[in-house]
């Protein structure tokens, strides 16, 4: 399947190299981590985050009939060597081959000593250990690496790290992929990010972007100027550890989680579903992110920090958290909600884009598209005045978007794949749902600080 669920990282890169490791079928954790007291008496007690690149070591078959008998187990044993905490406890980093004893790998990579509390980096396997209660020498620490377990890899065009001694400002991280997608000219979905760290003001983010193709000429393509660059778009988290969840197909991926403030995190990459042929669209591509201004930190409470599927801009409608490659190659912004700070306002925006059917559209009579919802989910009864008890059905909607949606020039382009609004009547940010035959779960999502009922929405956990 190519989902996953309840993961954790710690901090912007941390999650970055998760992302990275899983959408493009890298080696994942299969078992652990495990923490014992080994021979030290007692036991410390912390967090490990695993990530991991294209040539980390993980379990293969090693015969031409695969079988649970014929497999080995890669096995990465963490033995403290200098007991403490954060800044002070250092372990010892061994691979441990398991049965069969024999076909393996060669050579097997020799690891460097790892410092608690300090990025590690060694033959593609990178850890990051935080302690909650200091160590002790003999602790272990063991976890098992396997294949990944997503289906439908991307092919990464370009990964530089900082700690790989690539050519990039200290601490940051710039990422390239490319989907495969499901058809010709549908194909070589090209997306990225790169991270934006600003210690004194507290920003840790990402700048997302879709582009055209990908280019790599010597000296180096710079990130901003790879092909029709889409508009910066911009995710926000902190330095902590945080809670995230992904789906991933052909076509695009999902990421979606909750900082450790309770703010949440919601992130689109690819294709869209079009209602034009292959022909008028050949390349439905779009990003969707928290915000569309780079300042922004996870704190910031204004329409502009937003959801994907419920974008916001200015008091003039300007800017927007959802941008989507037009035909002609243009980048059109999307906008549901306006204003200078909070609540927003869902205000008649018939000359600018939407995305339906939270965004308001002149032409229904309706105050506003949480009227709308609200109709829908609680019947035609609903008065605005006092509504009756809500209804519980729980009915996905899917999010179209649709362009000048007022005017007569307006047109209806197509949806947003794989994720729909729901009801946020006695819901919450993580519930899943499993519909449809064979079954397919949901994850119940959420904007990333507002919880009113018509800020959620459900995200298909790609099978």
């Amino acid at each position: 399947m190519s989902f996953k669920l309840n993961e954790r990282q710690f901090g912007h890169t941390g999650l970055l190299r998760g992302v990275r490791s899983f959408v493009c079928g890298y080696p994942e954790v299969a078992a652990g981590p495990a923490i014992s007291q080994g021979a030290g008496g007692s036991v410390g007690n912390g967090e490990l985050f695993v990530a991991t690149g294209p040539n980390a070591p993980q379990g293969q078959d090693i015969s031409p009939i695969p079988s649970p008998d014929t497999r080995f187990q890669v096995e990465i044993v963490m033995t403290c060597t200098t007991g403490g905490g954060n800044d002070a406890a250092i372990f010892s980093v061994e691979v441990a081959i398991g049965s069969p004893p024999s076909g393996l790998p060669s050579p097997i990579p020799a690891f460097g000593d790892l410092t608690a509390g300090q990025e590690y980096l060694e033959n593609d396997v990178h850890l990051f250990l935080d302690t909650s209660t200091d160590w002790v020498v003999g602790n272990l620490i063991e976890f098992t690496l396997g294949p990944s377990t997503n289906t439908t890899p991307w092919e990464e065009k370009r990964w530089l790290d900082s700690l790989d001694d690539s050519p990039m400002f200290s601490g940051e991280i710039e990422w390239i992929a490319s989907g495969p997608g499901d058809s010709s000219p549908r194909a070589n979905i090209t997306v990225g990010v790169q991270t934006e760290t600003d210690i004194p003001s507290t920003r840790f983010n990402w700048r997302v972007n879709y582009f055209d193709a990908f280019t790599d000429t010597s000296p180096e393509t710079s990130y901003g100027t790879q092909p029709n660059i889409s508009t910066d778009l911009y995710m926000l988290y902190n330095n902590l550890v945080l809670d995230w969840h992904i789906t991933v197909s052909s076509r695009r991926f999902m990421v979606f989680g909750v900082l450790s403030t309770g703010v949440g995190f919601n992130l689109y990459q690819g294709l869209w579903l079009p209602l034009a042929g292959v022909s008028a669209y050949p390349y439905p591509i779009a990003v969707g992110a928290a915000a569309s201004v780079s300042t922004f930190t996870q704190g910031t409470q204004e329409p502009r920090h937003s959801s994907f599927w419920d974008p916001g801009g200015t008091a003039t409608a300007a800017g927007g958290n959802l941008v989507l490659r037009f035909p002609d190659g243009t980048h059109l912004q999307f906008v549901n909600k306006t204003g200078a700070g909070e609540p927003p306002i869902y205000t008649d925006l018939d000359t600018v884009n939407i995305v339906a059917p939270l965004g308001r559209q002149h032409s229904l009579t309706i105050n506003s598209g949480q009227d709308l919802l609200a109709r829908i989910e609680r019947g035609p009864s609903f008065d605005l005045g006092s509504p009756p008890a809500p209804r519980r059905d729980y009915m996905l909607h899917p999010n179209t978007l649709c362009i000048n949606p007022g005017v007569i020039t307006g047109q209806t382009l197509g949806q947003l794949d794989g994720v729909f609004f729901i009801s946020g009547e006695s819901n919450t940010r993580g519930n899943t749902l499993i519909l449809e035959s064979p079954e397919v779960t949901y994850l119940v999502v959420r904007d990333p600080f507002r919880s009113d009922f018509f800020n959620y929405a459900a995200a298909r956990m790609d099978p």
